[in-house]
């Protein structure tokens, strides 16, 4: 074994960045790896929340049980639709919002301020507004509904608006991170390239087409990936929101997998469907790669 003066500058730098890295890979492995295995673990078990410490080995049989349950498959629709639908109103609003915000106009700074206002309030806090905003009788939208058209909208109690409704308050909520994003990449791009459209003859549209969403491509990319996983495990907004209903409209993976584990008292079941959940978001991440990555080598 060499010693520490025998060593050269190169080896001893080797262990250096070693040793520092330590904690780190220390630090993912306790909080990130080791609960991964350990529901993959329990996933395979039946694991009764008044007695978890004895896990019973069952095999597949919490997988099979949960594809043949037709809740989990309208759970997995009301999951896609509530993605789909809030990721792209947030992506319509924030960059819309963003293209307005990088003009230049008197109070520009102040509107920025204002408008990362939604963002900054807890989740719980905003949802509970959203509620008393979307109450059918007291509620702001529907008082102003009943006076200007004559009629109102049960928001939170029908099928077909709670979805709706659920999609516009998290679009609400988390459109701001969105538009930041989009503002800091339209900040970086230089002015010559306008310029030179415009003296091509170009229009604004072409020079958006053109120049601005090539150039924010990549931030569009990250965004709409972080923001479809955040949405697709999005729990407390919907919980809080709606509790899953009416008639389960809105009940998605997540507040199934709660279900599950904790009203149903099977820890393991509620782990399944974790795990089903990251099977589905690492394929959809592997297909929005392969599809939209703008950095991919094209031949």
């Amino acid at each position: 074994m060499l010693r520490r003066k025998d060593l050269t500058y190169s080896q001893k730098e080797s262990r250096l960045g070693l040793k520092l890295l330590l904690p780190s890979v220390l630090f993912v492995g306790v909080l990130i790896v080791l609960p991964i295995f350990y529901n993959i673990y329990l996933s395979f078990h039946f694991v009764s929340g008044y007695d978890p410490t004895h896990p019973r080995f069952v095999a597949l049989d919490n997988y099979v049980r949960l594809l043949g349950n037709e809740v989990f498959w309208s759970d997995l629709r009301n999951a896609i639709i509530y993605t789909f639908g809030s990721v792209l109103l947030q992506l319509s609003l924030g960059l819309s919002i963003a293209l307005f915000l990088n003009q230049e106009f008197t109070g520009r700074n102040l509107l920025r301020g204002i408008v990362l206002l939604p963002y900054l309030i807890p989740t719980v806090c905003a949802v509970f507004m959203a509620r008393w905003m979307l109450d059918p009788v007291q509620g702001i939208t529907n008082v102003m509904l009943r006076t200007i058209f004559g009629f109102t909208v049960n928001w939170l109690g029908s099928p077909g608006s709670a979805m709706f409704s659920a999609m516009a308050v998290n679009t609400w909520r988390f459109f701001p991170f969105v538009e930041i994003a989009l503002l800091a990449r339209l900040q970086t791009i230089s002015p010559s390239l306008y310029e030179a459209a415009e003296i091509d003859g170009a229009s604004k549209f072409r020079r958006f087409v053109h120049i601005t969403l090539p150039e924010l491509a990549a931030v569009l990319f990250v965004v709409a990936l972080l923001r479809t996983i955040w949405a697709f495990n999005d729990f407390q907004l919907i919980y809080i929101l709606t509790g899953g209903g009416p008639m389960n409209s809105t009940e998605t993976l997540p507040l199934l997998a709660y279900r599950e584990a904790f009203d149903n008292n099977n820890i393991g079941m509620g782990c399944t469907v974790a795990m089903f959940m990251t099977i589905f978001l690492i394929s959809v991440f592997g297909l929005y790669y392969k599809i939209f990555n703008p950095l991919r080598e094209t031949k």
